[in-house]
C-alpha cells in the first residue's frame, strides 16, 4: 500500500464539495424553471377561464 498524501485527500474533497455545489445549483435552477412554467401555465388557464 502506498502512503496517501494528506494534501491529496483534501484536493479530493474539495473537488467532491464543488461537484456537490454544482448539483445543488442544477437542482435549484431546474426547481426554479418547474416552478416558473407551472404558473405560467395557472396563469394562462386563469386567462382562459375568464
Amino acid at each position: 500500500m502506498s502512503v496517501i498524501n494528506p494534501r491529496s485527500i483534501r484536493a479530493g474533497s474539495s473537488a467532491q464539495e464543488a461537484e456537490r455545489r454544482h448539483h445543488l445549483i442544477t437542482i435549484g435552477i431546474s426547481g426554479a424553471a418547474a416552478v416558473a412554467c407551472l404558473l405560467t401555465a395557472v396563469a394562462a388557464a386563469a386567462g382562459v377561464l375568464q
